[in-house]
């Protein structure tokens, strides 16, 4: 059996929560597949997840009317893996590979496609696509975003040779968002990132790309590099990534301090560090701590903390700004949904109101608290969500709470701003959107308002002992993070760990 299969099987068994009865994966699709061990696989097994999501219902149609656990019945204990199977033989390319568990489903492959016939029969359709909901049918297709990692790259101008060697044309970004995924077309962005940053169509699969395998190229959308861009953390400093992992931002932070100074990536999930430390050693980056811990249990005057000049807050938030969003898939998987009722009519859940209560609540906590590190000069407050209370509501409180603190205007040329309607010098924060080709996105930037008394504590030079961190110094060699996670046990560990999550 190929295992890709088993793969993506176990990744939608822990997507679905087949094996444990929680409302919460326990993991994002992306954590879990950087964490499998079919590192050459990737966009297949990403592949085959996404498409057993979107037909899950039409699957399970079809392999309980061909009644293939009836006679085999030891297969309902291979989960999801049956799924992504069954997938690939009635609407991919056939199933790869060999075993028995192949040979059986290929004994049901007519009785398979019978059965999808049947479902299109009953629902006047010639596609069997046409019975999904129009969000998955009609997905929206962002361009393929690349920045150029400058710790190995000393000129943006050999990775755009280097593709024009390979076939690409060079052209600008509007003829870019107009061509088809398979068109060798690239263009340089204009708006952020000091040329650094490539787009490609959309769909464009740069996966297996040599200058993405070595790390020159980070493929990171554009609204995502706009608060590491902000921050602006200048070499040598030392700065913080309040929730780092899996590392995108935090190897841009990397970048703009030319891999000097300190920078302490934070995260609670050990596993999560481990890919961190992964990613940013095959870029090149020498100049990272990563502290397994809460934000909120490090003592902003405990050392080496206290001298900090630069965080970037970017905590767990709806994702409701994230085309495509992996939730949105899940949710209709796991829905309970009358595939062969062409009276059916699905409809995605809302948000719920707690939840988002509960978040912005968190995002509060975590933004105030980067305000009092004694030395600090520039927070950055982001998220990927479209949502005021995450958004405009969180800065309002945070200004409103700590008033020592006042917002800088950012990317005044970009055309998405802050609603100006919540409060005084809202438009200074930025809004990013599909309609200007990113996912839905949101940046703050705060610095002192040096109009202010700061009335500052002294630093205390000695570590705080209920400080639940521990540092894993990154080395020239690569490293792996192994540590058990640690207890966290400050008040707000409830709240964190409701809304912790799954990004």
């Amino acid at each position: 059996m190929a295992h890709h299969y088993i793969e993506a099987g176990n990744v939608l068994d822990d997507l679905l929560k087949l094996r444990e009865a929680q409302e919460q994966p326990s993991s994002s699709m992306k954590s879990l597949l950087f964490g499998s061990n079919s590192k050459g696989h990737l966009p297949t097994i990403q592949a085959l997840i996404t498409n057993t999501l979107k037909y899950k219902h039409v699957l399970e149609y079809a392999i309980t009317t061909a009644a293939i656990y009836t006679k085999h019945k030891f297969l309902q204990q291979k989960g999801y893996l049956v799924y992504v199977m069954v997938y690939d033989l009635i609407f991919g390319k056939g199933i790869g590979g060999a075993g028995s568990i192949k040979k059986i489903l290929m004994g049901y492959k007519n009785a398979l496609k019978s059965s999808i016939e049947r479902l299109k029969v009953k629902w006047r359709v010639s596609n069997i696509e046409q019975i999904l909901p129009e969000f998955i049918r009609n997905e929206m297709i962002l361009p393929r975003y690349a920045r150029i990692n400058r710790i190995l790259v000393q000129d943006p101008e050999d990775i755009i040779q280097l593709f024009q060697k390979d076939g690409y044309e060079l052209t600008d970004p509007a003829t870019v968002l107009t061509s088809s995924p398979t068109n060798k077309v690239f263009a340089v962005d204009k708006d952020i990132g000091s040329g650094n940053l490539l787009i490609f169509p959309g769909g464009h699969d740069l996966h297996s790309h040599p200058t993405v395998l070595n790390g020159q190229l980070i493929l990171q959308d554009k609204a995502s590099c706009i608060s590491g861009y902000v921050l602006e953390a200048p070499p040598h400093s030392i700065s913080i990534d309040s929730m780092a992992a899996p590392g995108m931002k935090t190897s841009q932070l990397a970048e703009s301090m030319k891999n000097t100074g300190t920078l302490y990536a934070i995260d609670k999930s050990s596993k999560r560090l481990g890919t961190l430390e992964k990613l940013t050693h095959q870029r090149g980056i020498r100049n990272i701590v990563a502290v397994c811990s809460s934000f909120l249990d490090i003592d902003p005057l405990s050392s080496p903390y206290c001298e900090a000049t630069h965080i970037l807050c970017d905590p767990s938030c709806s994702g409701s700004g994230i085309v495509n969003r992996q939730d949105d898939l899940i949710a209709w998987a796991k829905s309970k949904v009358p595939i062969d009722n062409p009276m059916y009519q699905y409809q995605k859940p809302l948000q719920d109101k707690e939840r988002l209560e509960q978040l912005s609540s968190f995002q509060l906590q975590v933004l105030l608290h980067a305000f009092q590190f004694p030395k600090i000069q520039r927070v950055v407050y982001s998220t990927c969500s479209v949502h005021k209370e995450e958004n405009e509501d969180v800065v309002e409180k945070a200004l409103q709470a700590n008033p020592r603190f006042q917002l800088k205007e950012i990317l005044p040329e970009w055309k998405g701003r802050g609603h100006s309607e919540t409060f005084q010098n809202a438009s200074y924060c930025v809004r990013c959107s599909p309609e200007e080709g990113t996912i839905g996105f949101f940046v703050a930037c705060f610095e002192p308002n040096q109009n202010l008394p700061q009335h500052l504590p002294t630093p205390d030079n000695q570590t705080n002992p209920n400080n639940n961190s521990k540092q894993i110094k990154t080395s020239n060699k690569p490293t792996q993070t192994n540590n058990p996670k640690l207890k966290i046990s400050n008040k707000e560990q409830n709240l964190e760990n409701k809304i912790s999550s799954t990004q």
